[in-house]
């Protein structure tokens, strides 16, 4: 069962600039979502991990972006199904560009606060953004995965 749960869980989407003209080539696979989508879902019966919303910023909070350096804001939403308490952890949630695997950034978009590791109770929701870092107009694929879920 944590396999099934693993192999559902390992993706979220494939996102790219959807609304700004930018075309996937690859056909998404069962594990990958294309960006047209305006609603991802990775879904089991015990979790429900969904990105409501995707968003592109050169302006972080303290002003430390790099020029050619952009953050990508993932919205996301957790509503936790188990019978107990599951831990989640941003870095849980990856993307993936041409070049490499990126984890959440430490680098805060302005005027938004982040998730940061949460403990999330059975029946509960956990909603927020996380940021990453990559250079401007980069595409890249989205991924889920968490060994803290049984």
């Amino acid at each position: 069962m944590k396999n099934l749960i693993s192999i559902l869980l390992i993706v979220l989407l494939s996102l790219t600039l959807g609304g700004c003209g930018v075309k996937t080539e690859a056909k998404p696979s069962k594990n990958e979502v294309s960006a047209k989508e305006t609603s991802t879902k990775v879904e089991s019966k015990k979790v429900l991990v969904t990105v409501t919303k995707e968003d592109r910023t050169k302006e972080d909070k303290w002003d430390e972006l790099e020029d050619g350096k952009e953050l990508v804001l993932l919205y996301v939403k957790i509503v936790n199904n188990t019978d107990k308490e599951i831990q989640f952890n941003p870095t849980d949630i990856t993307i993936e560009t041409s070049a490499k695997t990126l984890y959440d950034s430490d680098k805060k978009p302005k005027g938004e606060e982040t998730l940061s590791l949460k403990h999330i109770a059975s029946g509960e929701t956990l909603e927020g953004i996380i940021p990453y870092e990559i250079n401007v107009g980069e595409t890249y694929k989205t991924y889920y995965k968490s060994d803290r879920i049984n």
